[in-house]
C-alpha cells in the first residue's frame, strides 16, 4: 500500500511537472527573465527564422534556372560555413556556459534575418 501511494504521488508531481513545462512554452518572451525562458524564447525564434529562411531559398531555388540554381546552392553552402564560423567564434566566450546557447542562436537569427533580405533582393 505505501509503495503504491508512492507511485500515485511521483506520477500526480510529473504531471504538475510536465503540465508546468507546457505553459512555459507558450511564455511571454518579452518579460523572459530567467536563463531558460530566455533560451526557450530564442530557440523559438530560431527555429521561425530558419522556416523562413529555409522557404526564401526554395522559393527561390525553384525561380532560377539550372546553372543559376547551381550557383546558388554553392552560395548558399559557402554562406552556411561562413555563418557557422562567425556565430560559433562570438559564442566562444560563453562556452560551456548556460548563455551559450542563447547567444549562439541569437547570432544563428541575426544572420538568418541578413540572409532573408540577400535572397529577396535578388
Amino acid at each position: 500500500m505505501k509503495f503504491k501511494l508512492i507511485c500515485l504521488s511521483f506520477i500526480y508531481l510529473l504531471s504538475i511537472n510536465y503540465a508546468a513545462a507546457e505553459s512555459n512554452s507558450q511564455q511571454d518572451c518579452a518579460n523572459a527573465v530567467t536563463t531558460i525562458d530566455l533560451h526557450n524564447c530564442v530557440a523559438d525564434e530560431y527555429q521561425r527564422v530558419d522556416a523562413e529562411l529555409n522557404a526564401t531559398y526554395a522559393k527561390l531555388l525553384k525561380s532560377l534556372d539550372p546553372i543559376a540554381q547551381q550557383k546558388l546552392k554553392i552560395a548558399e553552402r559557402r554562406w552556411i560555413k561562413h555563418r557557422d564560423k562567425e556565430c560559433l567564434a562570438s559564442a566562444e566566450d560563453e562556452e560551456g556556459g548556460s548563455l551559450y546557447p542563447i547567444v549562439l542562436d541569437s547570432c544563428y537569427i541575426d544572420a538568418a534575418e541578413k540572409r532573408i533580405k540577400e535572397l529577396k533582393s535578388q
